[in-house]
């Protein structure tokens, strides 16, 4: 830089007419790589989007080859029904609740819930909760879960059943 345009730097005098002309001129050339520098950026930029979407569509294939080659898939059915056995409460009767097994295995996928529903001994169990209001049996609520109840106990087939209340 030359030594009147870096005094210039140094205070906050006015430049002359010569000065000015002098930074415009010497400007010119780092704007024009700037302008250069920020299209390259751009079509870098451009280049690294259409990769990480190129990447992505790659994580996606490989994700769903992955589930296929899932080695719970290889279970045998007549081995999930066992385990699903297994996660019912071993300390009470499951109650009819989507947030517990049976009724949550059921709603994980669809071969899951075809393998619960043809498992009767995980239907063979159930607490029906007595459901009060003001201190008494409330049988308007206990009507509508009867046909939830029908539905369980349809499930168990010829099983021995444990009804608790």
């Amino acid at each position: 830089m030359q030594p009147h345009l870096v005094e210039l730097l140094q205070n906050n005098n006015s430049p002359s007419t010569a000065a000015q002309a002098d930074a415009k001129d010497l400007m010119s050339k780092p704007l024009q790589k700037l302008e250069s520098k920020s299209e390259e950026i751009q079509s870098i930029l451009a280049s690294l989007k259409e990769l990480e979407e190129e990447r992505n569509g790659l994580d996606k294939t490989i994700e769903e080859y992955s589930l296929i080659l899932s080695p719970i898939r290889r279970i045998p059915s007549e081995l999930l029904q066992e385990i699903f056995y297994y996660c019912l409460p071993d300390h009470r009767n499951p109650v009819m609740s989507f947030k517990e097994a049976p009724m949550l295995l059921a709603i994980i996928c669809r071969s899951w819930r075809s393998i619960v529903l043809s498992s009767p001994r995980i239907w063979a169990r159930l607490h029906i909760p007595l459901l009060l209001y003001n201190g008494h049996p409330d049988s308007k609520m206990m009507l509508e879960r009867r046909h939830l109840v029908d539905t369980w106990l349809s499930r168990s087939g010829t099983c021995s059943l444990s009804i608790s209340l």
